[in-house]
């Protein structure tokens, strides 16, 4: 008789075990129990999988995302760069087609502007999206530049001052000129010392 019971209880145990572990293992009930809020977790992680942005899955409007990025932006010229790269992985979490956000992005890594290869990959990203910024060229250069990466640095200046000649933008013109020097500096600082 208590064979039966002890069999039965342990049956029942199982059962509930089991359904438990179903809902464990459903990511939308996780996702929800984690303060996910209305998100579907599948679409979420197949953007994420695909290499979308989430903005439409976490329903951000384009209003919200001005929003976050003007505030990105100014948290980075308050130089409280490890909060700034914070609010731009965010921002490029939920459109990653803004080229805009890959800059600040790279701007904000605590690193810059050197930062190795990641700083390049990010920055390259920006260039891929809007190649005919001419703020992703100039930083593309001075990243390069202090990189040591000089030829690099001038193919990307001179592809600054090409695009300059469209637009209009007299604190990146200044800024070109200074990075035009340096540029010219550690070229003749490499003969020299050849």
């Amino acid at each position: 008789m208590q064979d039966a019971a002890s069999r039965l209880k342990q049956a029942e145990n199982d059962k509930l075990l089991s359904i438990q572990q179903s809902e464990h293992n459903d990511l939308n009930v996780v996702f929800q129990s984690l303060g996910g809020g209305s998100v579907d977790a599948n679409a979420l992680m197949a953007a994420i999988k695909n290499g979308e942005g989430l903005a439409n899955i976490v329903r951000v409007d384009a209003q919200l995302e001005k929003v976050l990025y003007q505030f990105a932006y100014q948290t980075l010229h308050l130089n409280r760069r490890s909060l700034a790269e914070r609010q731009f992985q965010a921002l490029c979490l939920l459109n990653n087609e803004n080229a805009e956000y890959w800059l600040g992005l790279a701007l904000s890594h605590a690193k810059w502007p050197q930062g190795g290869i990641w700083v390049e990959r990010v920055l390259q990203r920006a260039k891929t999206l809007a190649p005919e910024n001419p703020a992703v060229r100039l930083r593309l250069a001075e990243h390069f530049l202090w990189s040591k990466n000089v030829l690099e640095a001038d193919v990307e200046l001179n592809e600054f001052n090409r695009l300059m000649e469209t637009h209009n933008g007299p604190a990146l013109e200044d800024f070109a000129k200074r990075l035009t020097y340096a540029i010219e500096v550690q070229k003749n600082s490499s003969v020299v010392g050849d």
